[in-house]
């Protein structure tokens, strides 16, 4: 399965969806979150509509084990701390990578931030979905980023 990530940072992005933007910003500069040019709740809707309803607002999965989260669960939190160095646990999250993640570590005594994880996913299921994200991302200027674990099929 193949996820579209839609970050809300520069920094935390590793690919640009293409050199123009239609609506929004500029060709260099993606809107964020917090920024003017951002998509409407109403923009999100379509999308998620577009979809079938499946964008989902992600938590990081190290959340788990920080109290400020409303998904703290200590349970939860030693299942993924022993799964942070399996790649396959990365490759199967939504937002998560098995380098670099270090945002929010499954760890309380470090701490968690949301920055550098996607606002919104979709989890894309057909080329419909893909179709709508990618225009989504082209038409208002959000920085959209493919998730894939690069295998084939059968799975090498």
């Amino acid at each position: 399965m193949h996820f579209l990530l839609l970050l809300p940072s520069v920094a935390a992005s590793v690919a640009a969806l293409s050199s123009s933007n239609t609506l929004r910003g500029s060709a260099w500069c993606k809107a964020t979150y917090d920024s003017p040019g951002w998509p409407s709740p109403g923009d999100w809707q379509r999308l998620n509509d577009s979809v079938s309803g499946r964008l989902v607002t992600p938590t990081p999965p190290g959340a788990v084990c920080h109290a400020s989260f409303a998904g703290y669960d200590n349970a939860t939190c030693n299942l993924v701390s022993s799964q942070w160095s399996n790649t396959t646990f990365h490759a199967l999250n939504l937002v998560s990578a098995d380098y670099n993640d270090v945002a929010c570590l499954p760890n309380s005594t470090y701490p968690c931030s949301v920055e550098g994880y996607p606002r919104f996913v979709v989890p894309a299921l057909n080329a419909k979905d893909v179709q709508h994200a990618v225009s989504f991302a082209r038409k208002t200027g959000v920085r959209l980023i493919v998730k894939g674990t690069g295998h084939d099929v059968p799975g090498r």
